[in-house]
């Protein structure tokens, strides 16, 4: 239980953990909190090298997360959606199997009024202890001669970022944006071009966080102050491995701190 009140946990996955055998055993000890906890898996659980993406391998992820202590929440990766061999059947999976997931498993989080959009339905937002949390789908990726549909999507995402905000801004003194494709990927760089400008102009001084998967050559960690404007974050989250990145944020006080190495040992196993 927090002392603090207005402190939220969440916890921050990405990768394939079906290999891991005590993996469905670590999810269900994750520590609840005062029941405001939950986790945001970033993308990749899928291989298309291994399954093709086929219907089977949505199937096994969405059992694989169901022993969660606390809801979960997904965002779409590059491996379940575009480069995948046939991308369309591929996101339509992922919509039928994780767009509602937090609803499937945790009969409290019913309570959450979780919105998304009209365009693009995988693309979600939530208010929880003054934070406004936002997922949208941002893959890396191949294009696949889908230029266009990726610079519509750049221009759904910040249609909905703008919106979801301009509605929240009187309940939110926080943003924590899941986005899974770094921005250090060339296809992506368009988008946060946009992005950076709305969030230091029109949204700063809220602190706004950016969550990525991690590229395979970076560590977790954060990346404060990012292109100059302040209170911009950016927070790498590292895949594939465990524990889960912790992350603790209470807008009141200005607190925010993350941990993907020794917290899940110090608070759970001693």
């Amino acid at each position: 239980m927090l002392d603090n009140p207005n402190l939220q946990t969440f916890y921050l996955t990405a990768g394939r953990f079906a290999v891991f055998p005590n993996f469905q055993q670590q999810i269900a000890s994750l520590p609840t909190e005062d029941d405001s906890a939950f986790m945001v898996h970033l993308g990749d659980f899928n291989s298309p090298e291994l399954t093709s993406c086929n219907k089977q391998s949505y199937i096994d992820a969405y059992n694989l997360y169901s022993t969660s202590s606390v809801p979960v929440h997904f965002i779409v990766g590059d491996n379940e959606y575009n480069d995948c061999p046939n991308p369309d059947q591929a996101l339509g999976f992922w919509k039928d199997y994780f767009q509602d997931y937090y609803l499937r498993f945790w009969e409290e989080n019913k309570d959450i009024k979780v919105k998304r959009q009209n365009e693009r339905s995988e693309n979600w937002a939530f208010v929880q202890k003054r934070i406004l949390f936002i997922g949208i789908n941002l893959v890396g990726g191949r294009y696949q001669g889908l230029e266009d549909e990726w610079a519509e999507r750049f221009l759904h995402n910040m249609d909905w970022i703008n919106k979801v905000y301009k509605e929240n801004s009187n309940k939110a003194d926080a943003v924590v944006l899941f986005a899974h494709a770094s921005h250090e990927i060339a296809n992506v760089q368009p988008f946060y071009d946009m992005l950076v400008p709305v969030i230091r102009d029109d949204i700063s001084p809220v602190p706004f966080i950016i969550v990525n998967r991690n590229l395979g050559t970076q560590n977790a960690g954060a990346i404060r102050n990012f292109r100059d404007v302040p209170n911009l974050v950016v927070l790498v989250v590292k895949g594939t491995s465990w524990p889960t990145m912790r992350v603790q944020i209470d807008p009141v006080s200005e607190r925010f701190s993350f941990d993907q190495d020794r917290w899940y040992e110090d608070q759970v196993l001693n």
